[in-house]
């Protein structure tokens, strides 16, 4: 660990320390100015709560803006830094001269201001919206602005019903405002919800990626079919609050196509194993790394088949897990796989499906071929299935056959109880086969 990655920590740590003082007047004023506590008391009561609050809520979406604030590229030690030391600055400045101030707000600007120093100091001239996240960055500023006024808004309210004598007149006030509220996070929850399905489609994303690279055929294409499975899953939010998340998920399942995100899934998780965002970040300030960069990205490529496949072959299966073995089919048929490891397990999936489906002779036509393509010991297992699914095909002849495949060709399979299972068969219908004659 380099010395500054310690410094950054460590000034992270004061800089914790100091919005805690900062902001322990606002949190505990009430209730020591009432003597409803003690100002020691009130003081314990906050951090205690503020500790165990990290556990509590899992969605820290304050901290996940700030730390969003800065473009990928941009954020490097030295912007942390300056933007920590920034913050702890203006923090302890009005601290002391006793202007109520908000440490995220102070957060947001330190890292903006340091990354756009940044930006200049490496790059020259850079635009404002290549190096800060602006929609980010506006919302918050928008707020800055409307928080003193909504609060002054909702202050004159309160007092209004407070100070009102007639009963008749605060029950009026509180029911209509009631019904406003209601109304308006009826609103802000489905907003959000239509915000939250956006994001799982990745919109947003495909949309900046369009925005950087207008004539990318594969970014478009993308764009259009996360555009079109959210229109097409939007409506179904309707039914979210009668019949339960659950129950909405499913019938988008049902309704639309995820293959894609399944593959980006896996897009993602290969890029990470080869540390491809790294490499560019490195690139990024020395041309000279490029040609690590290109390396990743062609073996990104050369994978891309399989994540279409493995994305496939996953829904495939999950149907075939919840008994769908139509839907299963549809998908497993899609697969064009050409690795031996692969081909023979999506082959037997397909057998699986057929003799679900009550399809003996066909589930057992599958399984002999999944094993002549595994061509190992896990061959063995697939032909006693096939076997099986012969006999009960009333094809003995080739149930026979496959059992003395495994007699021959994989007898030390499994330490030998395929060959165990393989001889007795022979024998039995042998003597079938013999009587049948």
């Amino acid at each position: 660990m380099s010395t500054l990655v310690i410094v950054i920590i460590v000034l992270a740590l004061v800089f914790d320390y100091i919005n805690g003082f900062h902001d322990a007047a606002n949190s505990i004023a009430t209730v020591v100015s009432t003597k409803v506590l003690t100002p020691l008391q009130a003081v314990l009561w906050a951090a205690l709560f503020n500790f165990v609050a990290f556990f509590i809520f899992k969605d820290h979406a304050v901290a996940n803006t700030i730390s969003k604030t800065v473009i990928d590229n941009y954020i490097t030690l030295p912007v942390i830094l300056a933007g920590l030391i920034a913050a702890i600055f203006w923090n302890l400045l009005t601290w002391w001269y006793g202007i109520p101030s908000s440490s995220s707000h102070t957060l947001i600007g330190g890292f903006a201001g340091a990354a756009l120093a940044h930006a200049f100091y490496t790059k020259g001239w850079v635009p404002f919206g290549e190096v800060v996240e602006f929609d980010k960055i506006s919302k918050t500023v928008y707020f800055i602005l409307l928080a003193p006024l909504i609060g002054m808004l909702i202050s004159i309210f309160i007092t209004l019903v407070t100070i009102k004598r007639n009963i008749y007149g605060k029950m009026a006030l509180i029911l209509i405002s009631s019904a406003v509220l209601g109304l308006m996070f009826n609103s802000f929850r489905h907003t959000k919800l239509e915000e939250n399905l956006a994001k799982f489609y990745k919109v947003d994303k495909y949309k900046k990626e369009l925005a950087k690279k207008p004539n990318d055929e594969a970014v478009q294409k993308k764009f259009e079919k996360a555009t079109a499975n959210y229109e097409a899953s939007k409506g179904m939010l309707a039914d979210y609050d009668d019949k339960g998340g659950k129950y909405v998920a499913a019938e988008i399942g049902k309704a639309v196509s995820l293959d894609y995100l399944i593959e980006g899934k896996l897009k993602d998780l290969v890029s990470k194993k080869i540390k491809l965002e790294m490499a560019k970040k490195a690139a990024f300030y020395d041309d000279s790394k490029k040609a690590i960069v290109e390396e990743k990205e062609a073996i990104l490529d050369e994978c891309k088949p399989y994540f279409k496949n493995y994305s496939v072959v996953g829904a495939g299966l999950a149907y075939l897990n919840k008994g769908d073995f139509d839907n299963a089919l549809d998908y497993l048929n899609k697969v064009d796989a050409k690795d031996r490891g692969l081909n023979p397990a999506i082959i037997a999936a397909k057998a699986t499906c057929y003799s679900e489906k009550g399809d003996y002779k066909k589930a057992a036509g599958l399984f002999e071929r999944a094993a002549k393509e595994s061509d190992n010991d896990l061959s063995a297992g697939y032909y006693v299935r096939a076997a099986q699914h012969y006999e009960k095909a009333d094809k003995l002849s080739d149930a026979l056959s496959c059992y003395e495949t495994i007699a021959k060709k994989y007898s030390t399979a499994e330490d030998g109880r395929y060959l165990q299972t393989a001889e007795l068969n022979i024998y039995r219908l042998k003597g079938l086969i013999g009587d049948l004659n």
